[in-house]
């Protein structure tokens, strides 16, 4: 079901990924002629300065139209799935007395923005979406989940990229990646509990096997969802 769920949630973000792959190319063949323009006419240029600054101005114009459009097509993104992330912390909860937390799957769904599109995505949506959440169930965690999920979500997407690049071996990427973004999450929420919160450290510790068992959850869900989504829609790889 959580795998159809996706599936149909897909087809939009596909058009907006395709539409950021397509600013980029053009920025790209931009910054291609300009070089060669550069290279080829510097003597000329050099004769006349006026005509010169105009027409890097020209150019440096063309090349910056691009970057707002960009950057609103990821934040598009950003929140399709911030919306789902608070909708899974939200859907199933198992409270935890000690600490007044709560276990959820919203890691699920941060894990699977970070494999498919990144640290930049991943940080809003998880930062986001699950301090939305914790505002409707424990509003005392929001502002700590805002970092402590956003830093998660940017570390999982950042090290699975960088990871898969050096080794070629997605699998294996995605998996250390989640793990240190898991225990990230893990150490966070326990210094929270305890440095702001006041929590005594036995009750802040109470909530680490719950935040194991809410990564590895999230580790076996999210690893065989990405690759279903990613054969479907192969234009998702980078």
């Amino acid at each position: 079901m959580r795998t159809e769920f996706f599936l149909v949630l897909m087809p939009p973000i596909i058009a907006i990924q395709r539409k950021l792959r397509l600013l980029r190319l053009q920025k790209f063949q931009r910054s291609v002629r300009r070089r060669y323009f550069t290279k080829t006419f510097r003597d000329l240029l050099a004769k006349n300065r006026i005509r010169s600054n105009l027409l890097h101005r020209e150019w440096d114009c063309e090349m910056a139209k691009a970057e707002p459009e960009e950057v609103a097509l990821k934040l598009a993104i950003s929140a399709i799935f911030a919306a789902v992330v608070c909708i899974a912390t939200i859907v199933f909860t198992i409270s935890i007395p000690a600490t007044s937390g709560y276990f959820n799957l919203g890691e699920t769904v941060i894990y699977i923005s970070a494999l498919l599109f990144g640290p930049y995505v991943s940080g809003l949506a998880g930062g986001v979406g699950a301090s939305l959440a914790d505002m409707i169930v424990a509003a005392q965690f929001a502002p700590g989940t805002l970092v402590i999920k956003g830093i998660e979500g940017i570390i999982v997407g950042f090290l699975n990229r960088k990871i898969s690049l050096r080794t070629n071996k997605w699998s294996l990427s995605a998996v250390i990646a989640v793990v240190f973004g898991g225990l990230e999450m893990i150490a966070g929420y326990f210094l929270y509990e305890n440095l702001v919160l006041s929590y005594p450290i036995a009750a802040a510790a109470v909530e680490i096997p719950f935040n194991i068992v809410q990564m590895l959850v999230g580790l076996i869900v999210a690893v065989p969802v990405v690759r279903i989504v990613l054969r479907i829609f192969p234009q998702l790889k980078s």
